[in-house]
């Protein structure tokens, strides 16, 4: 059961519950909303849950949520589903100019349908500029592990594979050949480096620093921090395979990623 910790003193309730039975909707709302944000709770219940979120949504803001897989890109996409619309991306390269998502065989990538600043008077809003582009990625030897081997046979996803244009390689033979032949730094490379032909930033987060940073994340990206709204954490125990091999072939990336810090804009 749920045991709420009240954070609110004695003429604070009284303030805010004259105030929650206002005849004004707006004040009464905004009123109930402080007294949910105000309680701590272990695990807030889901009415506090959905108030919270509807609070913040803005149907304007669209979310573009980018990785090679087992990075918590889905974890991501729900999470800022809370502020706008989101749409989850696998694309390889990403556009010089930014373009809109999918494609009829792939859903899941950039199309060619240019997003561009329109008149108000055309749409209620920019297309562009209410679009941001962001850019999660984790070790790539629990994210591999996730997406591309999955099972417990480590046979590969080879749909998975199609999704991030990669090549159709068994982690027998990336291992035997030592080549990261599914090219997951050429894709991280993709996204990190500084691109001034972009007409568009990329906010990249670290996955395995994300949980200790949120605030700073919140802070970059420009929405509210409300630790109501918090993801949980939820990690699928995998047992890895050639992790030391890997970590070999990878160190390369591992470096990279080590260098770049929890959150920044390219």
């Amino acid at each position: 059961m749920n045991e709420p910790i009240v954070n609110i003193g004695k003429y604070d309730t009284e303030l805010l519950t004259a105030l929650q039975n206002s005849k004004d909707p707006e004040i009464s709302r905004e009123a109930s909303l402080e007294i949910a944000r105000r309680i701590q709770w272990t695990s807030p219940p889901d009415f506090v849950k959905a108030q919270v979120r509807s609070s913040y949504y803005n149907g304007e803001h669209n979310y573009y949520i980018c990785s090679f897989g087992g990075c918590g890109s889905k974890m991501l996409q729900e999470y800022l589903s809370n502020f706008g619309n989101t749409f989850h991306i696998h694309s390889r390269h990403p556009p010089k100019k930014l373009t809109r998502v999918g494609t009829p065989d792939f859903p899941e990538w950039f199309n060619d349908i240019e997003l561009t600043p329109v008149l108000e008077r055309q749409l209620p809003f920019k297309q562009l500029e209410n679009t941001k582009v962001v850019y999660i990625y984790r070790d790539p030897i629990y994210a591999s592990r996730s997406r591309i081997i999955p099972g417990k046979t480590y046979r590969i996803s080879t749909d998975h594979l199609d999704n991030i244009s990669a090549d159709h390689w068994n982690i027998e033979s990336v291992i035997g050949n030592m080549m990261d032949l599914w090219k997951l730094e050429e894709f991280f490379d993709n996204y990190t480096k500084k691109d001034p032909e972009k007409n568009y930033p990329i906010y990249c987060v670290n996955y395995d620093t994300f949980w200790e940073n949120l605030p700073l994340f919140n802070k970059t990206l420009g929405i509210p921090d409300i630790p109501a709204l918090y993801p949980k954490k939820k990690e699928s125990k995998y047992e890895l395979v050639y992790e030391k091999e890997l970590r070999e072939l990878y160190k390369s990336l591992l470096e990279k990623i080590a260098n770049f810090p929890p959150v920044f804009v390219n």
